[in-house]
């Protein structure tokens, strides 16, 4: 059992039935923390080609890619 807990949000928890540390499956889970980044949880799936575009925002960089920015970690940014 993988489980993360903040006092702003709960406890998030999710089952490693592959026993492969990653997941590798779209339902996965990502924790995200830091200046700009509102607490919550997001109630849609993203796709692992969205983090490029956000990370790449949230540095100050636009780049042309096929994922899309995550909106939810960058609107403090």
């Amino acid at each position: 059992m993988m489980r993360a807990s903040s006092p702003s949000i709960g406890t998030v928890e999710s089952e490693n039935r592959n026993c492969r540390s990653g997941e590798h499956r779209n339902e996965g889970l990502f924790i995200a923390k830091g200046p700009g980044i509102a607490p919550g949880r997001l109630d849609r799936t993203v796709s692992t080609m969205d983090f490029a575009p956000t990370f790449a925002r949230m540095l100050g960089v636009e780049m042309e890619t096929d994922g899309r920015i995550i909106t939810e970690m960058t609107s403090g940014v």
